[in-house]
């Protein structure tokens, strides 16, 4: 059976991963929808600093703060996307090598909360200890 907001969610979750794959993240801008859109990095924020809510236009920090751990180039494998209803699923393994060249292997999902145009709210799930030890790296040039 067609359900026609699945269908919206998936195509929003489809448009999410061409302009992250992309990776300019002022293109992310135009994919929310509301003054309350925004992309959410889950974990503990004291022992994860990356960890919060960011707006449209603070995504941009959320780049800069995870450049360290690709630093070097690296790579994401799209293991699915689901979507069912007004939320869509994206997973992807994420691997790269950090500037003091240090292995960045992780699994990411990507909850997308989707409205009537774009993206509500993204929720990102992931290993924050793996992540946390690239970024906070000090021998990190």
């Amino acid at each position: 059976m067609f359900d026609e907001k699945t269908e919206k969610s998936r195509k929003i979750a489809n448009k999410f991963l061409e302009v992250m794959f992309k990776g300019d993240p002022k293109a992310f801008v135009s994919l929310f929808e509301g003054d309350d859109a925004g992309w959410k990095v889950l974990g503990q924020n004291e022992g994860f600093p990356v960890a919060r809510k960011y707006a449209p236009t603070e995504i941009s920090e959320l780049y800069k703060a995870i450049s360290p751990s690709a630093a070097k180039g690296g790579r994401a494998d799209i293991l699915g996307v689901y979507a069912d209803g007004d939320r869509a699923f994206v997973e992807i393994h994420a691997k790269a090598i950090s500037v003091s060249g240090k292995a960045y292997d992780n699994r990411v999902l990507f909850s997308i909360h989707t409205g009537e145009t774009g993206i509500l709210l993204i929720e990102e799930y992931l290993d924050t200890r793996h992540l946390h030890e690239l970024i906070s790296d000090t021998d990190a040039t």
